[in-house]
């Protein structure tokens, strides 16, 4: 990991300062790619390296559901050779920002190759649903839980890149290629790791339903959350609540998982009323250079890692 983490902090730390109203200069040589989330930027810094220009357009530990996309952040998505969305509905507020680009060809929706999970819950989620194509109805946009499905993206990014600048196309399937090699290996860590925790033993209760990739690739059970939905701005029930306590109980969950972005008054109130701990980690978003996620392997290896450290400590 050491390897991947002193490759790309350099290139996040340049990234990630760079403001939505800063660096209209690009150099006429590079393409502008522009991509919505800290987590995309990521993995398309790793591929694009110093081949293009990034600019990722939420910072570090913002909550991407509640998003508000800014008059300058249309303009560098107007500007932008490519621009690269999470997509199923993850950005809020995304049809502001791709109604300003005037090329819709230079869009790419990372959701639409994607494997997408789909929502079996009947109950009303009490929020706004963005009927953009790129939303994909009740689907799970959580997708990057699953380091296999960020495979996925390394190839579709290359080939964006590719077609933005076709004279670097053998170094961004290259480097779209060793960054597979860095996630198979991920992959395998996280396997190992869930393995010392029996299967009956592998409960989550988070503060939404960000889980669900993870958990079928590893075999985890969300047993619970306290929003259910996929979306960090919907309400949680009372009702909902005391049925989440119940399972608490009946499944012995040793700890509730939430994101940094999510509601810790109603999550730490759940806590303390089931007698476990509120573990608070960065799920939506990478953290700046000095926390424990700057990039998207070191984000896996820490959320995950501490995940299992809970999991592990009730055996």
């Amino acid at each position: 990991m050491s390897k991947w983490l002193s490759i790309v902090l350099p290139i996040l730390c340049l990234v990630t300062a760079c403001q939505p109203n800063s660096g209209l200069d690009t150099p006429a040589e590079l393409p502008r790619v522009v991509v919505t989330t800290p987590i995309i930027g990521s993995v398309v810094a790793e591929i694009g390296a110093e081949d293009i220009h990034l600019d990722v357009l939420m910072p570090p530990g913002s909550d991407p559901h509640d998003v508000i996309f800014r008059p300058a952040d249309m303009a560098l998505a107007a500007r932008a050779d490519v621009l690269i969305i999470n997509g199923a509905g993850l950005e809020g507020n995304l049809d502001r920002l791709l109604s300003s680009v005037s090329h819709p060809d230079r869009i790419m929706a990372l959701s639409d190759a994607m494997p997408l999970r789909e929502s079996t819950c009947k109950e009303d989620h009490g929020h706004h649903h963005d009927h953009h194509h790129h939303h994909h109805g009740d689907a799970d946009p959580h997708f990057w839980m699953d380091p296999h499905n960020v495979m996925i993206w390394a190839d579709t990014i290359a080939e964006a890149l590719s077609q933005a600048r076709p004279d670097r196309s053998e170094a961004f399937v290259q480097r779209a290629a060793d960054y597979q090699a860095a996630l198979h290996e991920l992959d395998e860590w996280i396997t190992e790791q869930a393995a010392q925790i029996p299967s009956a033993q592998r409960v989550l209760v988070t503060d939404h339903k960000s889980m669900g990739y993870f958990a079928a690739r590893y075999g985890f059970e969300q047993v619970g959350v306290i929003i259910p939905s996929f979306d960090t701005a919907s309400q949680p029930a009372a009702r909902g609540l005391a049925h989440l306590l119940d399972q608490i109980d009946a499944h012995q969950v040793p700890a509730i998982f939430v994101g940094e972005s999510g509601n810790k008054t109603v999550a730490g109130q759940l806590a303390r009323d089931a007698g476990v701990p509120l573990v608070v980690l960065p799920l939506e978003s990478l953290t700046d250079s000095d926390g424990p996620a700057p990039d998207y392997l070191s984000y896996m290896r820490h959320n995950i890692g501490t995940m299992i450290q809970h999991l592990a400590a009730a055996n």
